[in-house]
């Protein structure tokens, strides 16, 4: 069956406050959001760098949430950026993958 698989990586560092947040509690948040929008998901705690807009290499505790559906881009985009108002977050990567899948 083709399908759809979207990745989200989400830093657990908010800039303004200058504090880590702590990826167990982000999960059990992620968890309560995914129930209510009845997506199928997994969240893992990942560590991850990139280069700032500022040209600073950060490395950083974070969060890889892949969910597998038939959402829009446009949908998936929408509740990312609920995200990062909720979590503070000046960006979240969202990558989108056609896949093919089936229970076995």
């Amino acid at each position: 069956m083709d399908t759809i698989r979207y990745e989200v990586y989400i830093g657990c560092h908010q800039k303004e406050d200058n504090f880590n947040l702590d990826a167990s509690i982000l999960k059990n948040i992620m968890h309560d959001v995914f129930s209510k929008y009845k997506i199928d998901f997994s969240i893992n705690k990942v560590i991850g760098g990139y280069i700032h807009d500022d040209g600073t290499y950060i490395i950083e505790d974070s969060l890889k949430m892949t969910f597998i559906g038939e959402r829009s881009l446009k949908e998936e985009k929408e509740f990312v950026n609920e995200l990062k108002l909720y979590f503070k977050q000046e960006s979240i990567l969202l990558i989108k993958t056609n896949i093919d899948s089936s229970l076995c």
